[in-house]
């Protein structure tokens, strides 16, 4: 049933599940959410989650206007668990309608729901925290890397783009293209661009890698749906060495060019090359996507952007340079059952944890 308003009355949201016919248009649907659309709300996400073994349910909202949230469900023997995984796309000022419709409809779609994360894409401001409060909502750690990250605004011409940049990158980016470091677009990505991706990713950390990393076929699975489904990007970079020296997996979907997954061998011939990469990227994006905010995809809080001891710090040294740090959201928590959900995290997660690890919990 879909919901209708009535003259003289507030508006008051509703969810349902998505009809087969939404889901098969679900990306076109998704990009009309006042967020833009984001990439963690897409079918390839879908997909990918699914076969991470964590359950999908597509859902409406419906009020002063439609929102479509895809939502990751977690079932335990205690419950039943939601993560709109930076969603819900709505107005910061409609979470709580939003939020008054989960706790009334979705006991009726899932069973017995005990707890709801969310992660709205919104600034970190004292505005939408008290939003978020006053919904009922208790801050979580972080979920995404890009909660804390990088914007750049791209809805400018070519030269006021490259101008906005920090003088030092755009020396490096110049000395790259001098020195003749070369960067290709590849548009079909074979196991063999899988595995030089995930060797690369290897070298971060003095070639400890990242604790933030999953195995390589989650890397791979992750890939290769988001090419299925012509939003990924791959960029090859080379400066004269042997194999490339970096590589860059991004996401185009709606206005946002997300710069996923990257890597890059520390000794370089040329320098600046890496950055010369993300510019050539954004300059495609314009041209050929309706991309207009690049997302470097993590970074350190403002607050923390002068902690050496951060684990992001070095990297955000440069990113700042393409444009400002913008701080989001942390994750937000609803309990809806108090007791079953201590439960499950005292005596459930431990066993599963031990079953199956996975770097976000149960997500």
């Amino acid at each position: 049933m879909t919901f209708k308003e009535r003259p003289g009355m507030t508006h008051e949201w509703r969810v349902r599940e998505a009809t087969p016919g939404e889901i098969a248009g679900w990306d076109d649907l998704v990009l009309t959410n006042r967020d833009g659309g984001l990439w963690t709300q897409t079918l390839a996400y879908a997909r990918y989650k699914q076969w991470d073994g964590l359950g999908i349910r597509y859902l409406v909202f419906e009020g002063p206007y439609p929102v479509y949230s895809l939502v990751l469900e977690h079932r335990s023997p205690l419950g039943v668990q939601w993560n709109l995984l930076q969603g819900p796309g709505c107005e910061p000022e409609d979470i709580p309608g939003v939020t008054a419709a989960i706790k009334r409809d979705g006991p009726v779609i899932a069973g017995r729901l005990i707890a709801v994360l969310i992660q709205p894409f919104i600034t970190d401001t004292e505005d939408h925290r008290a939003i978020l409060a006053g919904a009922g909502y208790v801050p979580e750690l972080p979920r995404m890397l890009n909660t804390y990250t990088v914007l750049v605004d791209m809805d400018k011409s070519e030269d006021e783009l490259f101008s906005s940049f920090h003088k030092r990158l755009r020396n490096h980016i110049r000395s790259a293209t001098k020195n003749g470091y070369v960067v290709e677009q590849v548009t079909e990505p074979t196991e063999e661009t899988y595995e030089a991706m995930w060797g690369l990713m290897q070298t971060v950390a003095g070639g400890k890698g990242s604790d933030r990393y999953r195995e390589y076929e989650a890397y791979r699975q992750y890939w290769s749906e988001f090419h299925r489904s012509g939003q990924a990007l791959w960029w090859f970079g080379y400066d004269g060495e042997e194999g490339p020296q970096a590589i860059s997996f991004m996401i185009s979907f709606g206005k946002y060019l997300v710069a996923k997954d990257g890597g890059s061998r520390p000794d370089r011939a040329i320098r600046g090359g890496h950055h010369m990469m993300r510019w050539r990227a954004m300059q495609w994006a314009k041209e050929n996507t309706g991309a207009s905010v690049y997302d470097a995809f993590g970074a350190t809080p403002e607050s923390e952007i002068d902690n050496e001891e951060h684990p992001l710090h070095a990297i955000t040294q440069t990113k700042k340079r393409f444009g400002p740090l913008v701080d989001h959201v942390t994750a937000q928590l609803l309990v809806l059952d108090e007791r079953r959900y201590r439960l499950f995290m005292r005596a459930w997660l431990p066993i599963e944890w031990r079953v199956r690890r996975r770097p976000g919990g149960i997500w």
